[in-house]
């Protein structure tokens, strides 16, 4: 886990979760269930009183310290986030700070993510938001039907970027600020690479 100080460590702060991931896919442990199953004795928790210098370790990231843009996609009736974060302690690949899209197979529910290092990820972190690059994002509808794209929260300490939503089908281009929304009619075979996230220089 990150603590409010930055550093990284064993504990997962409280209201916290955590994906556990087998070294091979397909992998099961109860062939019964078909699950891997993971146990956590008392003796693993650890409690740190408010008056401990070490009591940051069990403390969530502050909001306001966190550079991201998250982006949530909707049909109306169901919704997706992904989230693009920049952190001094991220590097630009792959690492502890990102985290793998898990596909929900719901026809119901569509999907976004950031497609970054041949990976689709749910939460995409890297150590300096890139300018003038092209960021792939991976778009499922699900099915047929009018949908948004939607900038629910941007935090960036540069005021001077703008993040803009290329949409390849009409070639359009839509700077997103904090709460705007992007209306756009799609199909099931509308998938793949239609969309991508643009950080740029005002002016």
């Amino acid at each position: 886990g990150a603590g409010k100080n930055g550093t990284v460590s064993q504990y997962i702060p409280p209201m916290q979760a955590f994906w556990v991931k087998v070294d091979k896919d397909g992998t099961t442990g109860d062939p019964v269930l078909n699950t891997v199953q993971l146990t956590f004795s008392n003796t693993v928790r650890s409690h740190r009183p408010s008056g401990n210098a070490t009591s940051s370790l069990l403390r969530a990231p502050q909001q306001n310290e966190l550079q991201l843009i998250r982006l949530q996609v909707s049909n109306g009736t169901n919704r997706d986030e992904t989230i693009l974060m920049a952190s001094e302690l991220a590097s630009n690949g792959t690492d502890r700070y990102d985290a793998e899209k898990m596909q929900n197979n719901n026809t119901e529910i569509p999907e976004i993510a950031i497609w970054m290092n041949n990976t689709e990820t749910a939460i995409n972190a890297v150590n300096q938001f890139p300018l003038n690059t092209e960021i792939p994002l991976i778009f499922r509808p699900g099915k047929d039907g009018n949908f948004s794209l939607s900038a629910t929260e941007i935090k960036t300490a540069e005021e001077n970027i703008e993040f803009i939503l290329k949409d390849s089908n009409g070639d359009t281009e839509t700077i997103l600020n904090n709460g705007d929304k992007y209306s756009f009619a799609a199909a099931t075979t509308d998938t793949g690479n239609r969309f991508a996230l643009v950080l740029r220089a005002k002016g």
